[in-house]
């Protein structure tokens, strides 16, 4: 299928308001996840499903932010990526002084460069996926763009679950999240069961505040949420003692910068020291030749 041009959903120049209406939606919730891709000559590219099919998008600077909001502003609130998204916009204009006429090409790519962190930066804690072995069909997955994965047979090949398509990533809880999730809501929505997960050092994710969005995932241990509760107090534990380890490396990269830097300067007080040294080693060279010098014409005098 041809790429979608974003600029022919958005008002004024959308034909087809009811696509325009069903379009917008699923880029801006892309965006808010982070999940696009920059180009040098400023040209944003991502992909979306749209009735079972994956589209791939696309627009450049000439979208400024004026035309943005239309699109923004017309999507109900509630879905966390995009409240983060939607505030993160507000604060950026607001610091930057921006006016509409910005492209937001810029905001985008900054947006990203800050938010769209290495998993390195996530794995002082458990996170938590809810999942189904069997297709879910729940209105709220569709609204958010929820794609069913098969993730048992995912993990007959190891231990890390992926996002098979590439397009919405996975979305894993936090702890805090997670322990007020043990209802019939959660149930119909996600699945009955649960995998404790972490984020890979490698791979890039995004955390809106209540979930953690990436490709991949390293899966620790699995159980049904029936089995959750049994758990409460062992994830706590092992969340205390990650955290714990977080801080004293922390502490540890903090005292090996702290070394480095009396290093440099040690290194530096050296480099002077020694040029002093040889300075002064040529000092006195040139004294003992005079010395030398005036002993010879002394001698030579008393002849």
């Amino acid at each position: 299928m041809e790429p979608y041009c974003l600029a022919d959903y958005i008002y004024p120049n959308a034909g087809n308001f009811e696509l325009a209406n069903e379009i917008c939606p699923l880029v801006v919730k892309q965006l808010s996840r982070a999940r696009f891709e920059i180009s040098d000559q400023n040209q944003c590219k991502l992909r979306i499903i749209h009735s079972d099919t994956i589209i791939e998008v696309y627009f450049d600077s000439t979208i400024t932010i004026a035309d943005f909001n239309h699109i923004l502003y017309g999507i109900p609130t509630g879905e966390p990526s995009l409240d983060y998204f939607r505030d993160y916009i507000n604060n950026y204009i607001a610091q930057n002084d921006c006016n509409g006429n910005t492209d937001i090409i810029t905001v985008l790519r900054e947006y990203q460069n800050s938010q769209y962190k290495s998993g390195s930066n996530f794995e002082n804690q458990l996170w938590f996926k809810i999942y189904s072995d069997t297709p879910i069909e729940n209105g709220m997955r569709k609204l958010y763009g929820a794609v069913w994965i098969d993730y048992e047979k995912q993990l007959s090949d190891g231990n890390i679950i992926y996002d098979e398509q590439h397009t919405n990533g996975i979305w894993a809880m936090p702890f805090s999240v997670f322990k007020d999730c043990f209802n019939e809501e959660c149930n119909e929505k996600y699945g009955d069961k649960f995998f404790a997960i972490q984020p890979l050092p490698d791979c890039q994710y995004i955390y809106d505040k209540k979930e953690l969005i990436g490709d991949r995932f390293r899966v620790v241990f699995k159980s049904t949420l029936d089995n959750a509760k049994c758990y409460m107090p062992l994830i706590e534990q092992y969340n205390g003692l990650l955290h714990s380890v977080s801080d004293q490396n922390k502490l540890l990269e903090c005292d090996c910068k702290q070394i480095k830097t009396e290093k440099e300067k040690l290194f530096q007080n050296n480099s002077i020291l020694e040029k002093i040294i040889n300075k002064q080693k040529w000092i006195n060279r040139v004294l003992l030749m005079i010395i030398l010098l005036l002993m010879i014409y002394i001698g030579f005098r008393g002849v």
